[in-house]
């Protein structure tokens, strides 16, 4: 196993970012965030090719497959995007996958969250500052809340790069009463 910048891990040991306290239990991405993938993920996301589904989905099928299969999971939950957002893009790339997923899981998709800050520019940020500006960005919607209580949820969302979505999201399930809270992305 190697860190970022090749350094070599001791056999059977962690990463520091496996190793910092979450919200949610596991995160698991059905590949790298580069080449083909990345380039498939923006054109989804960003130039409205929906057409794409099918070719993500098969991926986050597979991470599902390698990861998640043997597990009881309650809900899939995709990671909401804010109301302006959703008036831009015309589309949800999160909850696009997580109906996906259903359909191969037979797991039934949960729209619980509720994206209320509407941030800019994230990518430039850091873990710490997106952190930061998400801690109080997502809610569960208070008509959801009753089926989230002592469940098990997948959150789902396209990709996973600091975490700190992930983290914002799975803190507000866990307020709701969430007893587990996994992720699965397309790309890491």
């Amino acid at each position: 196993m190697e860190r970022q910048g090749g350094e070599q891990l001791p056999l059977f040991s962690r990463c520091p970012e496996c190793m910092r306290e979450t919200s949610f239990l596991m995160a698991r991405s059905y590949g790298k965030y580069e080449g083909v993938l990345r380039d498939l993920l923006h054109r989804f996301k960003f130039t409205r090719e929906q057409e794409l589904i099918s070719v993500l989905g098969h991926c986050i099928n597979e991470a599902w497959n390698r990861h998640f299969a043997d597990r009881q999971i309650d809900w899939l939950v995709p990671v909401p995007v804010h109301p302006d957002r959703l008036r831009e893009r015309g589309y949800n790339q999160a909850e696009m996958l997580a109906l996906h997923l259903s359909s191969y899981s037979n797991i039934p998709v949960l729209s619980a969250l509720q994206r209320t800050a509407h941030l800019k520019g994230q990518v430039t940020r850091d873990r710490q500052e997106r952190l930061k500006a998400l801690q109080s960005a997502y809610v569960c919607h208070s008509i959801h809340q009753s089926q989230v209580q002592e469940q098990r949820i997948l959150l789902v969302d396209d990709i996973y790069t600091t975490g700190s979505t992930s983290e914002a999201c799975a803190r507000a399930l866990r307020l709701a009463g969430a007893t587990e809270v996994y992720v699965i992305t397309v790309a890491r």
